[in-house]
């Protein structure tokens, strides 16, 4: 089997860190996921995702969020430009 079932060295890992300090007091935990997955606030509550155990959003920024803008605007431009 996959070694999968904790998070250890060596094993593979998705997870979702939420931002304790986004507006959720006296939610229960499980309201506080549905909340942030569900309930659009305004808010940025996912702090870090992990996917395979590499980080892929750390402290609310996507490790490509620079260059998929740039990717997007250079795109835009483009199609703007065959108007």
């Amino acid at each position: 089997g996959r070694p999968v079932g904790a998070l250890t060295i060596g094993r593979r890992a998705d997870f979702v860190v939420l931002d304790a300090a986004a507006a959720r007091a006296g939610l229960s935990p499980a309201q506080t996921l549905a909340s942030a997955v569900f309930a659009r606030t305004g808010q940025r509550v996912v702090r870090d995702v992990w996917v395979g155990g590499q980080a892929r959003v750390i402290d609310g920024a996507h490790a490509i969020d620079a260059s998929a803008q740039a990717a997007f605007v250079a795109a835009r431009r483009g199609l703007l430009r065959e108007i």
